[in-house]
């Protein structure tokens, strides 16, 4: 078995994964404007108010509409939630040992610690993790 990169350098894959990112944006402009162009081209034809022009700006409308539509939940991640989780939250100042432990295992497994720590009625742990520019930049 290979390396899931197929041995290409970490670098390789970043900038792979920031052009795809990119490009499904650029992709979905270009795919707007097209859409744009074709209704204003049969809008300024003699065809304009004809049945098969009224099925081009139907289409129009509903493919514009999809598009847009896959990219709401980009924005609202991107906007991020501000709703307050509904508990205690858990301050380092009050409950050292447990950020102690928290900080220590966040050590162990190479990442950063959580900034708040919240305790709620539910049996569940939940890592929230805010980003900036579609996750490119720490929130």
């Amino acid at each position: 078995m290979g390396e899931p990169s197929g041995g290409r350098s970490p670098i390789y894959m970043a900038v792979l994964a920031g052009v795809v990112l990119v490009g499904h944006y650029v992709l979905a402009l270009l795919v707007l404007g097209a859409l744009a162009a074709i209704d204003y081209a049969f809008a300024t034809s003699g065809h304009a108010y004809t049945f098969g022009a009224a099925g081009v700006y139907a289409g129009s409308v509903a493919l514009a509409w999809a598009l847009c539509r896959s990219f709401w939940p980009a924005v609202r991640a991107e906007r991020g939630r501000r709703d307050e989780v509904p508990g205690v939250r858990l301050e380092p100042a009050d409950h050292p040992d447990l950020w102690r432990r928290v900080r220590a295992l966040a050590a162990q497994a190479a990442t950063e610690p959580p900034a708040r720590i919240w305790l709620t009625a539910e049996v569940n742990a939940q890592v929230r993790e805010r980003r900036r520019l579609l996750g490119l930049r720490r929130g």
